[in-house]
């Protein structure tokens, strides 16, 4: 059985921008806007006992 070797080679580009809220629709703002605050409390409701050990 013959053997195969491949060799493929990929390049990759990431753009990093910081936009502002005028540059893009509200509806996309506030898209944004809600999937970041339910993520913030997904993470807070996740940890309580961190809330507990900072209060003491």
């Amino acid at each position: 059985m013959p053997i195969v070797i491949k060799e493929i080679r990929v390049n990759t580009v990431v753009e990093k921008k910081v936009i502002t809220h005028q540059e893009i629709s509200e509806e996309i703002y506030h898209k944004i806007k809600n999937e970041i605050l339910e993520e913030l409390e997904c993470h807070v409701d996740e940890n309580p006992q961190d809330k507990r050990k900072n209060n003491r």
